[in-house]
């Protein structure tokens, strides 16, 4: 067995101690023998191995109680997640512009039609750098705006952006974007891309356009005018100076029956009035008017209604024409 002893210096000391009986001729126990060996460093080594055995145990406890927590923060993390994207797919699907989400420069979310816009799957942009998809000569001032807003800077939400296509096309749209933080603490931004591309086109065929009909006007011998649907002037040409020597702007806002300066024309221009009335069609109504030298001019009046998509007259269009040489 094993049992403690003392030096004679006090100092404790383990001893392993085996007996065993002596005996006569007759069996009987007569006496005792034994050994004693100093155990005290092997006492002493388990002891210390005891030891640092607990406290191994004890921080493996201590761990595995904080990997368990941060396996349950991880979980709740990737739950708010995994709600959060919920929430955000069904908003999207009540938006009708695309959305993206882009975090670390890179796109980590994008609704469904938004790649397939710019003629690209979603695992061709996923994970790519936003500048992607935007037009090279924008690449400097974006990624500057980027940078701006995750800083937290005060920045305009919306503006307009020039995107490429897969194919290399120039597509128009209008961004709103704003920083947002996710469950997760990292920074993003999240915003909505409106293709303005048909806008931007019609924009561009209507300036066109109104530049040809300008080109038109003044080499044109004729005046053209517009009334509102109250027969005012809202557009004259500026050849009805060259044959009344009145400008543009001193007839607009004025009624067309302004130009009625004989008795005559007055019932002219009262027939004219019923016809307007009635949203009818006149050409070559002849009348007289006076010049500002108070010349009279015999000039042609023919114009026709117009009006919106359910067919209200919003007013009329037409040409005037100076007749005066044919006629005298």
């Amino acid at each position: 067995g094993r049992n403690t002893s003392r030096t004679a210096d006090g100092r404790e000391m383990f001893l392993e101690t085996s007996k065993m009986p002596i005996r006569d001729q007759a069996g009987n126990v007569v006496g005792i023998v034994g050994i004693s060996s100093d155990v005290t460093e092997k006492e002493m080594a388990e002891h210390g191995l005891q030891l640092a055995r607990g406290t191994l145990e004890q921080r493996v406890m201590e761990r595995t109680r904080d990997l368990e927590a941060e396996i349950a923060e991880k979980t709740l993390v990737e739950k708010a997640l995994r709600e959060s994207e919920s929430k955000y797919r069904t908003l999207i699907d009540g938006i009708q512009d695309e959305v993206f989400m882009v975090v670390d420069e890179k796109f980590v979310f994008l609704s469904d039609t938004f790649p397939k816009i710019l003629g690209y799957e979603m695992e061709e942009l996923l994970g790519q750098s936003f500048l992607k998809i935007i037009d090279p000569g924008s690449h400097e001032r974006s990624n500057g705006r980027y940078k701006q807003r995750i800083a937290g800077e005060s920045l305009e939400s919306n503006y307009e952006l020039d995107l490429l296509s897969k194919e290399g096309e120039r597509l128009h749209f209008l961004i709103n974007s704003q920083k947002m933080v996710r469950p997760d603490g990292k920074s993003s931004v999240i915003g909505t891309a409106k293709d303005i591309t048909h806008i931007k086109l019609t924009e561009q065929t209507l300036v066109e356009s109104e530049e040809r009909f300008r080109e038109f006007a003044v080499s044109c011998s004729d005046w053209l005018w517009e009334t509102d649907e109250a027969g005012v002037f809202s557009y004259l040409s500026d050849r009805v100076y060259d044959v009344l020597g009145r400008r543009p702007g001193d007839l607009i806002g004025k009624s067309y029956l302004a130009l009625a300066t004989r008795e005559e024309d007055e019932i002219v221009w009262a027939e004219v009035d019923e016809l307007v009335r009635k949203g009818g069609q006149f050409r070559d109504i002849q009348i007289e008017v006076q010049d500002d030298r108070g010349n009279e001019r015999i000039v042609r009046i023919s114009g026709k209604p117009r009006s919106d998509r359910q067919r209200k007259l919003l007013g009329y269009r037409g040409v005037g024409v100076d007749v005066t040489e044919h006629v005298h």
